[in-house]
């Protein structure tokens, strides 16, 4: 039975008291100390009248690393900025721009939540918040961190293979801005990319794993801004199984191993190329039939799938093109004893497209052939 992915609800630990504040010509900024006695989100309210200044609010660590850079214009009464960090001390400062804040007095609100959040700085993988199956991971990427764009990185720890369901959720604003969520190896190799749209509320994706450590990888286009502060919730499921795809089979020398008589299930990835799915298969001697299934897939947008198989020296000895509107094909074709190389190559672009194929003798019936 697939694990249900559980929503894991915030618990606040307290309410710091609102500190009314306000900026002078001797005093052009105001700094404040957050210290995070275990992993917690700060969630920063500013509060104020409605006058023509504008505050910049900044968050650094104990190393003055910039974590978060944010505005608040006084003509908005309020806005609310997030930041999930680990155990630590922190340095909240606000400043204006220039005079015009002068005397115009501001309020500060900052509340510790716990629960299940990413952990700042984890910009880059050695960082990584490690994600726990079945239970999700909150996060915000962040506007204007010290070098660069914000992103974050999660951890996966398989110790089998199996298929990862990886889910991306975030509610829906009407607006076309995408979140990019990046599958990458222990080496940083992308193995798929997905870009999701704020005009929906999340994408799901699924890919066939060998045990091991994996990175997750969110952030945006540098001109997508309006993805900046979306709280988005991040979680996976491993369906443990054999008889499945295996990434990254891209190329012959990372095939899938197969044996003959059994469905094997496999997805295309999302990628910014056209996804090759390489599968390597011992043979006997004599004739054999190929049977390929999947949902109808849009013609438009993955075209035909191309099946092509190929020796050990990787010679191209058979060639066959399913089409993707049927739900069902078969090929025959005869094989020689030795190590046999079949490749499925759709025409276009992918979207994450599900499919299953078996491979058989003459004498052979295909078993365990599970659904979609």
């Amino acid at each position: 039975m697939q694990k249900l992915l559980l929503v894991l609800i915030s618990v606040f630990l307290f309410t710091q008291s609102a500190i009314a504040d306000v900026l002078t010509y001797k005093k052009q900024k105001a700094t404040y100390t957050l210290v995070a006695e275990k992993p917690v989100n700060f969630e920063i309210t500013l509060k104020s009248p409605r006058e023509n200044c504008e505050l910049f609010a900044s968050v650094y660590d104990e190393n003055n690393q910039r974590l978060l850079r944010a505005s608040h214009k006084m003509k908005k009464a309020k806005d609310v900025f997030n930041l999930p960090v680990k155990t630590g001390t922190y340095y909240l400062e606000i400043g204006g721009n220039g005079q015009q804040c002068y005397n115009k007095s501001f309020e500060v609100n900052i509340t510790k939540i716990s629960g299940n959040f990413e952990k700042e700085q984890n910009n880059i993988t050695s960082q990584a918040t490690l994600l726990k199956e079945s239970e999700y991971t909150s996060g915000y990427l962040q506007n204007s961190p010290e070098k660069g764009m914000d992103a974050d990185f999660y951890k996966i720890e398989l110790a089998e293979s199996g298929i990862l369901k990886l889910v991306l959720k975030y509610e829906n604003l009407g607006e076309t801005h995408k979140f990019k969520m990046w599958l990458l190896d222990k080496d940083s190799n992308k193995i798929t990319l997905i870009e999701s749209p704020l005009n929906k509320d999340g994408a799901t994706q699924h890919i066939g794993l060998y045990s091991g450590d994996y990175f997750v990888k969110i952030d945006r286009h540098s001109s997508h801004n309006k993805v900046v502060g979306v709280e988005y919730k991040l979680a996976y499921v491993l369906n443990k199984g054999s008889f499945i795809e295996l990434e990254n089979n891209a190329k012959p020398v990372n095939a899938t191993s197969i044996v003959s008589g059994k469905y094997i299930n496999g997805y295309f990835q999302r990628n910014d190329y056209k996804d090759k799915d390489y599968y390597k298969y011992e043979a006997k001697g004599g004739k054999y039939k190929l049977v390929f299934e999947h949902d109808t897939y849009d013609f438009d947008t993955i075209g035909s799938i191309e099946i092509s198989i190929f020796d050990a020296n990787q010679k191209r000895i058979e060639s066959f093109r399913a089409d993707s509107k049927k739900l069902k094909e078969e090929f025959s074709f005869d094989l020689k004893s030795g190590t046999h190389f079949i490749c499925f190559e759709p025409k276009n672009r992918t979207n994450g497209e599900a499919y299953k194929f078996g491979l058989m003798t003459t004498e052979e019936q295909i078993t365990n052939a599970p659904g979609f």
